[in-house]
């Protein structure tokens, strides 16, 4: 008898198996299907200066059109909740060393040593309940609250008057982080004069770059609601000469920094879409993002007409 041998990659004409011709053809398939996927997608690109609110729309995006965050991100979030309140009275105390504020309640300096390393919560671990009676007494000092008050000259947190109103929550032993305690934690913050130069340089080198000739920009002039306070203490004039008006006026200087980006754009024919936002604003952003994809709707609907 003769040997007989088989082979996995016999000719297919022959009507033989083969698993390789077939491995290429589901390859091809699954190329196509993704590439008709793909057709319906939208990609956007989410550029901005740090602390401008990028990782809060993101969040935003994810509680509109996803499931939104489970039991084990909620209790990641917890631990930074705790972490944002102990780091900013940190800020505000180094603060009012630097502006030589003093407490109204001298009393009070016997609670710095809390501050200077705060425990790291473990996991279902409630707040240490030593800090809530001091948090209160220090947040109703009036020294500590004239530091908030000059808080546009440092790193003060913008979410600092959120969680020291909701300090009793926060504190229950079963406390979970809400969405908008989870919109709101942050994990660092810039001086707002270097973020908003800041920004205006980066709009420039993006809208301006080679590679998004052809793409339409959607501006995002984002934390309208804290410019709106900061202007109050602060005049825009003082950092931007070429301001004219009233540099405590909203409606006036949020119109200059609008014109000062969309100036930047040195291509007349790319649309610079501008929305004025609030991001730690659910129903706000929702209406916002609804006319982005509007704008995003027509803009490929013009492209498939040329």
């Amino acid at each position: 008898m003769g040997n007989c041998a088989s082979s996995s990659t016999t000719d297919t004409k022959s009507g033989s198996y083969n698993p390789d011709t077939l491995t290429n053809r589901l390859i091809d398939r699954q190329i196509r299907a993704d590439e008709k996927r793909l057709k319906t997608e939208v990609k956007l690109l989410l550029l901005g200066a740090g602390e401008s609110g990028k990782t809060t729309i993101l969040k935003q995006m994810r509680l509109l059109h996803t499931a939104g965050f489970d039991a084990a991100e909620r209790e990641s979030f917890r631990h930074i909740v705790f972490s944002n309140i102990t780091l900013t009275v940190q800020t505000l105390l180094e603060a009012m060393e630097s502006l030589q504020i003093n407490f109204e309640d001298r009393q009070l300096e016997e609670y710095l040593s809390l501050f200077d390393a705060p425990p790291i919560i473990h996991k279902d671990e409630p707040y240490p309940l030593e800090y809530l009676i001091p948090l209160k007494k220090l947040w109703n000092d009036e020294g500590v609250q004239q530091a908030c008050r000059q808080g546009h000259t440092f790193a003060l947190h913008d979410n600092v008057k959120y969680y020291f109103s909701q300090l009793d929550r926060l504190w229950s032993t079963n406390y979970v982080p809400t969405d908008q305690d989870i919109i709101r934690c942050r994990a660092k913050t810039t001086g707002i004069v270097e973020t908003m130069h800041e920004a205006l340089m980066l709009f420039d080198t993006i809208c301006n770059s080679h590679w998004f000739v052809n793409t339409s920009m959607i501006l995002f002039l984002n934390k309208i609601d804290i410019f709106k306070d900061k202007i109050q203490d602060s005049s825009v004039a003082q950092w931007f000469p070429d301001f004219k008006g009233d540099g405590h006026d909203f409606e006036q200087t949020r119109a200059y920094f609008k014109k000062r980006f969309q100036r930047l754009n040195q291509n007349t024919e790319k649309r610079v879409y501008t929305h004025y936002t609030d991001a730690t604003d659910t129903t706000l952003l929702k209406h916002v993002m609804l006319a982005v994809s509007d704008i995003i709707l027509n803009e490929n609907l013009n492209t498939l007409m040329l």
